[in-house]
């Protein structure tokens, strides 16, 4: 005897009713993430679980604050779960990691503000700020304005130490304040050089630039005038960006060891003309050792062109730079 098959249609409307009762999907799974990212006030189920449906909304426990972590008893999310009608499965995890999504207020910011408050307390003139200790990073909520405010600022004149409280975003009035503790040095602008300037070669205004320099770190022998780079040149290498010393520099060479120069020997009423050889390099105004390639006298002259050596000799001192000095006189 064969029995007819009997098909069992339910109305999706039923289905419908089943899953308001229960809060979520007869199919849908529920899982227990391993972390979460927060971004509001509060940590809902939705947060930390998935398939949590229509309960997603519901409350868990407060938030940390932005940029902060904090550990979820696994226990707490289950017993909402099951209290909310949703099925809990079994897990092992009995804690769970849950971070406040944020933004971080930029540093210049947060120097400049200092600076400002440091300004009202009467600080004047440039300065530089350093932080004591690891520097906390100031964290405001996703989409809030990355702003900072100065609540408070102690300042010792004596030390340059600073006290400082601060919040942010600057106009929350529930922002949690940390204190900034620091060096506030004063400091100056000293030229260096951007480019690179070979030894020797001669430094322009279009090879320098400037740094802020601490004071307390200047130096003596610390070039502070532009001017007194220009048209010199480097001794030794000089690092691009660095504080450049006077001991670094010297005029451009002129005149190079060993090479073939011209002797201008002034006596009263006449120059010589007379050939040497340089026994130093030089530039223009500096004093080198010259031997007259006749005569093999060493005498001390002063550059004043390329190739060209100017000696003064006194009215009283016998000239005896070359065995006919008449041929090369040029009467003043």
């Amino acid at each position: 005897m064969k029995y007819p098959v009997i098909s069992l249609l339910v109305p999706t409307a039923l289905l419908g009713l089943a899953t308001a009762f229960t809060g979520h999907d007869a199919d849908a799974a529920i899982r227990l993430k391993t972390s979460a990212i927060v971004e509001g006030n509060t940590i809902t189920l939705g947060d930390v679980i998935e398939g949590a449906g229509r309960k997603s909304s519901v409350a868990v426990a407060e938030s940390p604050e932005p940029g902060q972590r904090m550990i979820l008893r696994v226990a707490r999310i289950s017993a909402l779960a099951r209290k909310h009608g949703l099925d809990w499965p079994e897990t092992a995890i009995r804690a769970l990691p849950v971070s406040r999504a944020s933004n971080i207020v930029p540093h210049n910011e947060l120097v400049s503000k200092i600076k400002e408050a440091l300004a009202d307390t009467g600080v004047t003139g440039p300065i530089t700020l350093n932080f004591s200790g690891r520097q906390q990073r100031l964290h405001v909520p996703r989409g809030s304005q990355a702003t900072v405010a100065v609540d408070d600022i102690r300042f010792d004149r004596r030390s340059g130490r600073f006290n400082a409280i601060v919040h942010a975003p600057a106009k929350s009035r529930t922002a949690m304040q940390i204190e900034l503790k620091g060096i506030a040095h004063a400091v100056m602008e000293v030229p260096v050089l951007i480019n690179r300037v070979d030894i020797g070669d001669k430094i322009s205004k279009r090879d320098i630039g400037w740094i802020k320099l601490r004071l307390d770190r200047t130096g003596r022998g610390i070039v502070t005038d532009a001017n007194d780079m220009i048209g010199m040149a480097p001794k030794r290498t000089i690092r691009a960006n660095a504080p450049v010393r006077a001991a670094d520099l010297r005029r451009p060479i002129m005149i190079s060891k060993g090479a073939s120069v011209t002797l201008m020997v002034s006596v009263p009423g006449m120059t010589l003309v007379v050939l040497g050889r340089a026994m130093e390099n030089g530039g223009k105004g500096d004093a080198i050792s010259v031997r007259n390639t006749q005569t093999s006298k060493v005498v001390q002259g002063v550059v004043t062109a390329p190739g060209q050596v100017r000696v003064h000799i006194a009215q009283n001192i016998p000239v005896a730079l070359h065995q006919d000095t008449n041929r090369y006189a040029k009467i003043n």
